[in-house]
């Protein structure tokens, strides 16, 4: 019963010091994504196309908020140079991070404030969003999106 007893508590032993080293990367990682979301809402704000190249595969694709598909990185930045994407803030809420060896999903919510431009008056929105963040050539790339406004009713 003695030997039982400590054989059992070897084993979780064993196991939670296993579950804590398997949790420690995903931690790490998750951290990184963090910033990187961070990152990326901050290059579309400033409109940093040098950042936005760093972040975004080259085939990035959005399903946008304004009902449309954007099909690439150079697609993006040409709705940023035309002023159709024109924020004056714009901020996420992580609210939940997948990790899946070389694939992390993340939702969560925006808000972004327009500026007020011919196209568009200067408005609050909220979205909901997830980003699709794969690890190619050594480093994190968001490389699909999507993000809808909240309806208000």
């Amino acid at each position: 019963m003695k030997n039982a007893l400590l054989i059992l508590l070897f084993t979780l032993t064993a196991a939670t010091g296993a579950f804590a080293q398997n949790s420690k990367p995903d931690e790490s990682i998750e951290q990184e994504i963090k910033l990187l979301e961070s990152a990326a809402a901050e290059a579309i704000l400033r409109r940093d196309f040098d950042a936005l190249d760093r972040l975004c595969a080259e085939g990035f694709t959005t399903n946008s908020p304004r009902n449309d598909i954007v099909k690439d990185r150079e697609a993006l930045k040409n709705l940023l140079r035309s002023g159709v994407i024109d924020y004056a803030s714009f901020t996420r809420e992580v609210e939940l991070i997948l990790i899946y060896e070389k694939t992390v999903i993340v939702m969560g919510r925006e808000t972004i404030l327009t500026n007020e431009t011919a196209a568009q008056q200067r408005q609050t929105r909220q979205r909901r969003y997830t980003n699709i963040w794969i690890k190619q050539g050594g480093k994190w790339l968001l490389t699909a999106r999507h993000a809808h406004v909240v309806n208000e009713n």
